[in-house]
């Protein structure tokens, strides 16, 4: 009897002490961005502990919540300057600085000039002319880092890439010269996924008549550029709240110059799956939480016509499992730059071709999978994350 109490005692002291080491393990705060004062949402916070990464996430309002122990915390987002905090100097309001001018405050009329449609229509015929209208090799750096729950992913490339003329079925090639891998180990490869995505599926080439029938257009009278040719204009889906974004376009010269869009989690659910896969994965337990990506590319003018200067790409999910035995939480946040540039690295004759996405080609043949696995086989270096 008496040992059963004291078994009962010590795992009740075992419980406390547990229960208090995870209460001084919490960390909640909010981030903020130090020069508009606004929250930050979607911001990766990760720790690294030997060869093991931790990691969390701001949700909508840049509010976080950390429940596990770290020295150091890692504060990551594609449209601000990486931190590094060690924990003594952790407070409940971290500020991030900005590397590019952000969207300004927007000020819109809701009514859509006619003269907006006559311009954008003007944009599109002129395409053609405008944009990759001769081949051009152009050096590139290229990034990104997946981050999820317990794990961490980075690929860094630089190189050249050879941009063809403009036509239905393009083909990019890459000379990959410097390649380098961040993982815990040996066993990871390499991931260009969101370069092909960057390339073959930029804004411009998706900018059409159908893209201006699902969206409406406005101008935003705040925004200011030396140039008065240069305005911005807003866009909003007529058919889901959560997509929208913006161009920056020279109304002289019918170019866009730099291109936003974010599209939101019911956007993405809707557009990005099936109601057969999402009645499926309901049935199993599966659910999505949360669903955006946001995607900005800048466009410059080199020698006759405009080529992709720079891209970002962000990627985040948050979903949840569950049944009678297992609630869980999981999430995965992708985020990938591409620079690009007329200043050659060094020559070389050693380019490959980029393949097309999976989501762009319907029938893979077997040269595509021979591409596939020319890609994935190009030289890399490790390095631990």
């Amino acid at each position: 009897m008496k040992s059963s109490k004291q078994k009962i005692i010590l795992t009740a002291q075992m419980l406390l002490t547990v229960s208090i080491q995870l209460m001084m393990s919490q960390t909640k705060g909010v981030v903020i961005d130090i020069t508009t004062k606004q929250p930050i949402s979607y911001v990766s916070i990760y720790t690294k502990n030997a060869d093991s990464v931790l990691g969390s996430m701001s949700n909508e309002h840049g509010q976080f919540e950390i429940d596990f122990s770290f020295n150091t915390l890692f504060l990551s987002h594609i449209n601000y300057e990486k931190v590094e905090i060690r924990k003594k100097n952790v407070q409940d309001t971290i500020f991030l600085i900005p590397t590019s001018v952000l969207l300004n405050e927007v000020v819109v009329n809701k009514r859509q000039p006619k003269w907006i449609n006559t311009v954008l229509s003007r944009l599109i015929k002129g395409k053609g002319k405008n944009y990759q209208t001769l081949e051009e090799t152009l050096s590139y750096k290229y990034e990104t880092y997946t981050l999820t729950d317990s794990n961490g992913y980075a690929f860094k490339s630089k190189g050249n890439i050879e941009f063809p003329k403009i036509k239905k079925d393009v083909q990019f090639k890459i000379d990959a010269q410097n390649n380098t891998i961040k993982y815990k180990d040996k066993t990871a490869g390499v991931d260009f996924s969101n370069l092909r995505r960057m390339l073959y599926d930029d804004f411009v080439s998706g900018f059409n008549n159908k893209f201006l029938n699902e969206y409406d257009f406005s101008q935003n009278s705040s925004f200011v550029n030396k140039d008065k040719n240069i305005i911005q204009l807003i866009f909003n889906s007529k058919k889901f709240q959560d997509d929208e974004g913006y161009i920056v376009l020279d109304t002289l010269n019918n170019v866009i110059l730099e291109a936003e869009k974010n599209s939101g989690t019911e956007c993405n659910i809707k557009t990005q799956t099936s109601a057969i896969l999402r009645s499926v994965a309901a049935s199993r337990g599966f659910n999505y939480d949360t669903w955006i990506t946001k995607s900005n590319t800048k466009y410059t003018k080199i020698g006759e016509c405009y080529y992709i200067s720079e891209c970002k790409y962000k990627f985040y999910m948050k979903s949840n499992y569950k049944n009678k035995k297992v609630d869980s939480k999981y999430f995965t946040s992708i985020e990938s730059k591409l620079f690009l540039s007329n200043q050659i690295e060094k020559a070389s004759k050693s380019f490959i071709i980029i393949p097309k996405p999976y989501y762009i080609v319907a029938i893979m043949t077997k040269p595509m999978r021979l591409e596939e696995e020319a890609l994935n086989n190009v030289p890399v270096s490790f390095e631990g994350f």
